[in-house]
């Protein structure tokens, strides 16, 4: 006989259906309903690896292999009351489970998700938009830590994913409408709390709330709901990313291709001041895998185009460098390169007035935020 202590509940359906125990020594178990009575319930508990576990509520495993393809071959019964805070007896039994004890095959648990409790209650106490994410990775299997080039990864990650929404959310509005917005930091994220439970991070909006306890950040939170909805089924996900192609898309790829290489989970929720409640997703590495197989297979999703209207002010046809000020943009001046294979400048006027196609290329300091940005010219007409 041995004593477990209740560790976290897994499944719920009018009671505990399935939940996760430790022993004295930190041993992890995991223990499924069998029967229910008045007095107490019985349940069979098995041990099982912390990785495993991992494995488990991702969904890589379903319950009744980790039950029959268990890491030590003993196995036990305990009864569980009301309180789940006090020590269970567990009794060990001879022989291998008996099958009417056992869940069906193909029987997998759902991935977690964050509560929202955490983010409403820190967006009214700080009076701001607030954004948690989480992750899983195998290193916050035992305890909540992530290496910390995978933390930096992600930090940068989900920077630029919140500003290339938010941009995104911006390129709608009218040039008068957006003239009109306070966009100074709106897009930016300060960290300012980790809490318990694998790997989470809390950030708040560097820009709060205005009068009206609107926060200008929410353009970018609703933005980034609104390109995750459909993780479980691609197709539908896809034409939602063909209309937000560009930056947008390219750093959702590079958010999936993320949650492959280091294996993990991702969820988010946020809230601001004038919401009752949270919003937000889970993406798990299941759904990531063929999510991110069909969007590398269609072409230019990752392509941000802009188009520009104003006086060239410089053309180097040696070095293929151009700049041009705008018209529509109060006077302000943009640069880049002409793409390779496109038309060159050395015919082009200058302070005459042209309309530049280009694409904006992106590329990334490892381990920061910073992005380095490139315009591409790929065609030109005059006036």
């Amino acid at each position: 006989m041995r004593l477990l202590h209740h560790n976290g509940t897994l499944l719920f359906y009018e009671t505990v259906q399935i939940f996760e125990a430790l022993d004295a020594i930190g041993g992890h178990y995991i223990c499924l309903l069998t029967k229910e009575e008045l007095s107490c319930d019985e349940y069979i508990a098995v041990g099982i690896s912390p990785e495993r576990m991992r494995l488990l509520k991702r969904g890589e495993f379903d319950l009744r292999t980790v039950l029959t393809s268990r890491d030590l071959t003993e196995w036990f019964k305990l009864k569980v009351g009301n309180d789940l805070t006090a020590a269970f007896e567990a009794v060990e039994q001879a022989g291998e489970i008996p099958d009417d004890l056992l869940p069906l095959a193909d029987f997998f648990l759902d991935p977690p998700e964050l509560k929202p409790d955490v983010v409403v209650k820190k967006a009214k106490e700080r009076n701001n938009a607030i954004l948690e994410i989480w992750i899983d990775p195998p290193e916050a299997a035992k305890t909540s830590r992530v290496h910390a080039m995978t933390l930096a990864s992600l930090v940068a990650l989900v920077q630029n994913f919140v500003s290339h929404a938010y941009n995104k959310s911006l390129s709608a509005l009218s040039i008068a409408a957006r003239k009109g917005l306070d966009v100074i930091d709106a897009s930016k994220l300060d960290a300012f709390e980790t809490q318990p439970g694998s790997f989470r991070i809390l950030f708040e909006s560097s820009n709060g709330p205005d009068w009206y306890q609107w926060v200008e950040m929410r353009r970018a939170l609703e933005k980034l709901d609104e390109i995750t909805d459909n993780a479980g089924l691609p197709e539908k996900a896809l034409i939602t990313l063909k209309q937000n192609k560009g930056h947008l898309a390219g750093t959702y790829i590079k958010l999936l291709e993320f949650l492959i290489e280091h294996k993990t989970e991702f969820a988010y929720k946020w809230s601001s001041p004038d919401l009752v409640g949270a919003r937000g997703r889970t993406i798990t590495q299941k759904e990531a895998t063929p999510l991110l197989e069909l969007f590398k297979s269609t072409k230019e999703l990752g392509i941000e185009t802009v188009d520009l209207h104003g006086y060239l002010r410089e053309a180097d046809s040696t070095n293929r460098h151009w700049r041009i000020e705008s018209i529509e943009d109060d006077k302000k001046t943009y640069s880049g390169k002409v793409k390779d294979g496109c038309p060159n400048v050395s015919n082009l006027t200058i302070d005459k007035v042209y309309r530049f196609h280009c694409e904006e290329k992106i590329e990334e300091v490892v381990g920061t935020s910073r992005e380095i940005r490139t315009l591409l010219l790929v065609d030109y007409a005059e006036g």
